[in-house]
């Protein structure tokens, strides 16, 4: 068993975006977000499966697992 906590920042969401060339608006501009009805910026959902895929191949098992998807 493992466990990670990690608080998603602007910051991850900017990065994430330039990294994965997902500029969606709503991932990053707040005001149209705003102007759209919203009251907050959306994460990536991707960047939870980033997360998984680090503590798999970091964690559980360790160094070499390959993660090859999930249902």
């Amino acid at each position: 068993t493992a466990s990670v906590s990690r608080t998603l920042t602007v910051r991850d969401v900017q990065l994430f975006a330039t990294v994965s060339g997902d500029v969606n608006p709503t991932h990053l501009d707040l005001e149209l977000v705003k102007q759209l009805g919203g009251n907050e910026l959306s994460a990536h959902s991707m960047w939870l499966g980033a997360q998984i895929s680090g503590l798999l191949g970091n964690r559980l098992p360790g160094p070499g697992t390959v993660y090859a998807g999930q249902d």
